[in-house]
């Protein structure tokens, strides 16, 4: 299923701090976090050679429902920035896997992909800028997130690294 989205622009958005968390909560809305997630700085990394992490990192520890949680601040990459979107859209979930049916009848079943009229193409789904941020707290179960090793934090740098080079100026 595809769908098009279309961002609202909104002049200043304030600044939003981002957890990213190594777990699914099935439940998409309203909660009073800082009443239950108490978050404390955590002892800095050391390494095998018994010296600290160089550069040193924002360390933090917390735990949610009882299960311990260890995390590090993830800096955005120079030049960059993000935003927090929000759908208007009331669609549940359940409404999406039965337009994902719907589309696969469609197209015959799956593995058989072919493209629909324009006319059967789905409206834009409006996005509103909520926020702002230049870094998110990664956090890991159980002892601490090794930011190098993580596909998230890796991801980040992998992708930006790529965008660098695919936009140099080629020189013929």
């Amino acid at each position: 299923m595809s769908t098009a989205l279309e961002i609202k622009p909104r002049p200043s958005l304030p600044p939003t701090s981002l957890n990213l968390m190594p777990f699914h909560i099935g439940y998409d809305g309203p909660a009073p976090f800082s009443t239950y997630f108490h978050v404390a700085p955590a002892p800095a990394k050391v390494g095998a050679d018994g010296q600290p992490e160089h550069p040193p990192r924002e360390r933090v520890s917390s735990s949610f429902r009882g299960r311990g949680l260890e995390g590090v601040r993830v800096n955005l990459p120079e030049g960059y920035g993000g935003i927090v979107l929000q759908s208007d859209s009331t669609a549940t979930v359940k409404d999406l896997e039965q337009s994902d049916a719907r589309d696969d009848e469609k197209r015959g079943g799956r593995g058989k992909a072919e493209l629909l009229p324009a006319a059967a193409a789905p409206a834009a789904k409006p996005l509103v800028p909520t926020g702002q941020f230049d870094s998110f707290i990664l956090w890991g179960a159980d002892h601490p997130v090794d930011d190098v090793m993580n596909d998230y934090a890796r991801g980040l740098h992998e992708w930006t690294q790529l965008a660098a080079e695919l936009h140099k100026p080629l020189l013929i």
